[in-house]
């Protein structure tokens, strides 16, 4: 079985994701729903009942061993036993994305009031007023590049008043933003080293934020964390660090690929874009629908704590499972004709684009209503998109993301 499927699927291969996967996943849906990949030891899962299933079981299915598809093919391509992402996060940080639960609730607790409801909707105005000034800048009839123009601007100004803190440089905080994303893609440890070289720049900024807001506090998630505590502590500058940096980079990239891959769906299926702007109430579930189109972050690995089984395939402690969630939000048993981009698609609402169980996205809530305040304000003015030329995707095992989009909007 593994032999003659493996010729086509190499999973870790960033370059396999940015061509067609989905008949590859399809023929895995229909004849491996569980599939064993043998150069890296790992299950993948592609069906999205699996998929949620699996992600649930947080108690039997760990975060605590490695994320990233790239963290095991570095470790058996350099003979290395750490994770790519050792040397980004302080060595003495207990980050949330990595603790499995009870300790992860605790641990997430730390940020949650940051993403609750009551705090995006005080954000809301200020979500619109940085909106506006994006979408400004979009003339009908001429062409802009929707990525380095709107996409990138968008959730690190968002991001960064959330923690409450001031970047001046855009640009700067974005490649940040990539440095780390990037992790699950490189090839080399050289590769590795120079990112984190790039990276150590941001943790620099950070540290001199915290000492600043010690002196005179600010307003925001970095000053909320100074004066929380953990486990009857103050919460160490290093839990500080990884969890700012993540919500910067990990914030932004989610956001920005979204938006940029929603403008793309109504270039390739202009009749939708037309149905949002005649029925507003649609908006909402178009969300869900673009959600599930896009997919940001593709897939997620997990490690198996105890002898367990999924659809009669037996699966050891200490081996991992991969969570296809790309594969899963295309699944034909679960959404009806998964090719076409549908705002008015009734079950919408059932994807993993946000993953699904205690590890779901903390920022889920924020990003819808980013969307629907962009939305809301681009269906106002504009009517239809055009691309000008072929967007340029990242290539990256777990990014669906986009360098560039160039665009034309008309009125």
């Amino acid at each position: 079985m593994t032999s003659q499927v493996e010729q086509f699927i190499p999973f870790e291969d960033p370059n396999f994701y940015i061509g067609d996967p989905y008949p590859v996943f399809a023929r895995l849906q229909r004849d491996h729903p569980v599939y064993y990949y043998e150069p890296l030891d790992i299950f993948v899962l592609t069906k999205i009942d699996d998929i949620r299933e699996a992600a649930r079981q947080a108690g039997v299915f760990s975060s605590g061993h490695g994320l990233f598809l790239n963290d095991l093919r570095m470790q058996k391509d350099t003979a290395a036993e750490t994770s790519v992402f050792d040397g980004f996060f302080p060595s003495d940080a207990e980050h949330f994305a990595f603790a499995d639960p009870p300790r992860h609730k605790t641990l997430r607790s730390l940020i949650t009031p940051a993403f609750a409801v009551r705090n995006i909707n005080d954000m809301k105005p200020l979500i619109e007023q940085y909106i506006t000034e994006l979408i400004d800048k979009i003339q009908p009839g001429v062409p802009i590049d929707f990525v380095t123009e709107i996409a990138d601007q968008l959730p690190i100004m968002i991001a960064t008043r959330l923690l409450g803190i001031t970047v001046q440089d855009i640009e700067m905080v974005k490649n940040w933003s990539d440095s780390l994303e990037d992790m699950n893609s490189v090839d080399t440890l050289e590769e590795i080293e120079a990112a984190k070289t790039a990276f150590a720049a941001m943790n620099t900024v950070f540290e001199e934020e915290f000492a600043r807001q010690r002196v005179t506090p600010g307003s925001g998630l970095v000053a909320d964390m100074l004066q929380a505590s953990l486990d009857g502590q103050p919460v160490t500058d290093a839990n500080i660090l990884a969890y700012s940096t993540t919500v910067l980079a990990a914030g932004s990239d989610t956001t920005r690929a979204l938006l940029t891959g929603t403008m793309l769906a109504f270039a390739d299926f202009p009749d939708q874009m037309a149905l949002l702007k005649e029925d507003r109430s649609r908006v909402n579930l178009g969300i869900e629908e673009a959600l599930r189109w896009v997919t940001p972050a593709r897939s997620f690995v997990r490690t198996a704590l105890q002898d367990t089984e999924i659809r009669g395939v037996k699966i050891k402690a200490g081996q991992r499972i991969f969570l296809l969630y790309a594969a899963g939000n295309f699944d034909e048993e679960a959404f009806a004709n998964p090719h076409t981009f549908d705002v008015g698609r009734a079950n919408a609402t059932q994807h993993v684009a946000f993953g699904f169980g205690p590890h779901m996205c903390i920022g889920a809530q924020l990003v819808r209503t980013e969307m629907r305040i962009f939305l809301s304000q681009l269906l106002d003015r504009f009517s239809s998109i055009r691309k000008v030329s072929e967007p340029v995707p990242v290539v990256h095992v777990l990014r669906h993301s986009w360098f560039s989009a160039p665009l034309v909007f008309d009125e």
